[in-house]
């Protein structure tokens, strides 16, 4: 895996959750390669219970169908307790509706999956130049 531009995100934490753990694991090593920390939930409801007030995340990729609790359930009950958090979709369906749905929601962006690196990375930097924008 051959990344062009040297991304730095060692004061990024990263929660990731997908019931494809194989998903989790080619995420996973893309955004270790910047040097941000990564957790993983299994399920919605695992993804929504790290999420507390007190918790070190800044970002959240969220596949949308997962058991217990959707992306999209997970989402809506995450911005009420940690509205600063960055939501990602990470999703294999990718029915329009959905995505005017993650739009509606909140999340900041959403990526079909599987993507390639070069595309999650680039996602996940223009999020954050907005967010540095809006700071």
């Amino acid at each position: 895996m051959t990344i062009s531009k040297n991304y730095k995100w060692e004061n990024e934490h990263f929660l990731v959750a997908d019931d494809d753990y194989y998903s989790y694991l080619l995420v996973e090593k893309v955004l270790r390669r910047t040097g941000a920390r990564v957790n993983y939930a299994s399920n919605g409801a695992d993804a929504l219970n790290e999420i507390v007030p007190n918790s070190t995340f800044t970002v959240v990729i969220l596949d949308i169908l997962m058991p217990k609790l959707s992306g999209f359930e997970v989402v809506e009950a995450a911005k009420r307790i940690r509205p600063d958090i960055i939501f990602i979709a990470y999703t294999a369906d990718i029915l329009s509706i959905h995505r005017l749905k993650c739009s509606s929601l909140g999340f900041h962006a959403c990526i079909v999956k599987p993507a390639l690196p070069s595309r999650l990375l680039n996602t996940l930097e223009e999020v954050f130049v907005l967010r540095e924008q809006l700071l």
